[in-house]
């Protein structure tokens, strides 16, 4: 019986609208008069933001193998919330070892490195890269990367300080909502225009008796079949 009321509540509590975009709100708080970057990971695109919600421009990206929240190192996952650039580094000359037999790459990273502030992870960012054909795919792990040339036109678009919003992997609400609540049309949604409508009769009372004069006997013959299947289940746990 236990069982029972357990799985019932969590359907239940799984189907309650919006549980999961709690925090995801949030990360938007203040972002309606200013620019920011928008990372979807389930598009695999980032997209410059401008003030009031506005998308002005979309690139591809690759992001981490796998999904979910990043949570310690080498985990493959790209971290999910609001964190600002604190750094734009060029990066033409770093390496790095993918651990797949072929050594450092020289240029792995692209021309620039837009560092993010990830509390916990210094080496997270956005940057480019030397396998473009990798863009559009799940394969870094944990940055964001972009083509070289976009890395390029990105750089001159952004500044320190400039909010980064990393979605989560698993949203119940289009991204479109997010944006429309930094233009305030939530709250500027117009009420339906007058219309004439016609006049209902109410229902006599012999009327109503021909209509709903069976439900409160449909209801409990459904109680009535409940309660008899839990009995059952009772005694049989007993035996």
């Amino acid at each position: 019986m236990k069982r029972i009321f357990l799985c019932i509540f969590l359907l239940v509590m799984a189907a309650v609208p919006g549980r999961s975009d709690g925090p995801v709100n949030s990360w938007f708080d203040g972002l309606d008069t200013t620019s920011f970057l928008l990372i979807d990971k389930q598009k695999l695109t980032l997209s410059l933001v401008g003030p009031g919600g506005q998308v002005e421009r979309t690139f591809g990206i690759a992001c981490a193998i796998n999904p979910g929240n990043k949570l310690r190192k080498k985990d493959h996952r790209t971290p999910e919330g609001r964190f600002p650039i604190n750094q734009i580094l060029e990066s033409g000359y770093l390496s790095h070892d993918f651990r797949d037999g072929k050594g450092p790459i020289r240029g792995a990273y692209g021309p620039w490195f837009l560092r993010l502030d990830v509390p916990g992870f210094i080496d997270i960012g956005i940057h480019g890269t030397h396998l473009p054909e990798s863009i559009g795919t799940r394969s870094t792990e944990g940055c964001i990367r972009m083509r070289n040339a976009d890395i390029v036109d990105l750089k001159e678009l952004v500044a320190v300080g400039m909010p980064v919003v990393i979605l989560p992997d698993t949203l119940s609400l289009p991204v479109d909502a997010f944006l429309s609540r930094l233009a305030g049309t939530d709250a500027a949604i117009e009420p339906p225009e007058e219309t004439d409508y016609p006049t209902l009769t109410p229902m006599s009372s012999p009327e109503k008796k021909r209509r709903y004069g069976a439900l409160p006997w449909a209801l409990l013959a459904l109680l009535t079949v409940a309660a008899s299947l839990i009995l059952i289940k009772k005694r049989h746990a007993d035996l």
